[in-house]
């Protein structure tokens, strides 16, 4: 966005999607005792292998500077004592788990749509959904194959599903552009969708725990 104009597409609104919902914290290498090779080898553990380990190495080993950017932005990580305050959660090794309070992924949000909405480079449109792609191969061009612009769909509104789960509505899970000659879907195994909905009146529902949900006690499952 420093040197070239940007448009962001939303389906729904820009307040939409899941990331709002996200209660849990964001994972930098920031305590004195922690290291890159850690948190890597922590992320390859948990991913059982199966994780490019060129993009885990390029995500973490930038991490720090990311959340650096997001203070400076002005999202609101928790602090303690002056110093920026660290958990540990799941897989990791070390404390290296930054919170803004339980809504981070709120903060987070409204912390990056207010710098884009500031920047004279970028421009939001909500309602959008990108159809396809405009490649210079569709259009006979000569030389290496280029992505021109793409082909924007208007949403007049949204027709509401009765799917079960927490995620949000707008997160329908629209991966590929029909025919994309630029993207390749891999991994797809890692897609993976929030807590279990207790569906009892119609639009109204309720999120089970995940402490509850796939887990066995006296003889009862409740499955995802």
């Amino acid at each position: 966005a420093e040197e070239k104009k940007v448009l962001v597409l939303a389906k729904g609104s820009l307040t939409g999607g899941s990331t709002a919902w996200a209660q849990g914290g964001i994972a930098a290498v920031l305590d004195a005792g922690d290291t890159f090779e850690d948190h890597i080898r922590d992320t390859m553990v948990a991913g059982a292998g199966l994780n490019d380990r060129d993009t885990v190495e390029f995500v973490i080993e930038r991490a720090p500077h990311a959340i650096d950017r997001l203070i400076e932005l002005g999202v609101p990580f928790n602090k303690e004592s002056g110093a920026l305050h660290l958990t540990r959660e799941g897989g990791h090794s070390h404390r290296r788990i930054l919170h803004a309070g339980d809504i981070s992924g709120q903060e987070i949000m409204r912390a990056l749509i207010d710098a884009c909405q500031a920047h004279d480079n970028i421009t939001l449109l909500e309602n959008y959904q990108a159809v396809d792609l405009i490649s210079s191969r569709r259009l006979d061009w000569d030389g290496p194959n280029r992505c021109l612009g793409a082909f924007p769909l208007l949403l007049a509104k949204l027709v509401p599903s009765a799917v079960l789960t927490t995620d949000h509505a707008a997160a329908a899970g629209c991966i590929k552009i029909q025919h994309c000659p630029f993207h390749v879907i891999s991994t797809f195994r890692f897609r993976t969708y929030s807590n279990t909905a207790h569906l009892d009146q119609m639009p109204v529902s309720f999120a089970v725990c995940g402490q509850v949900t796939g887990k066995r006690e006296d003889g009862i499952r409740c499955n995802t």
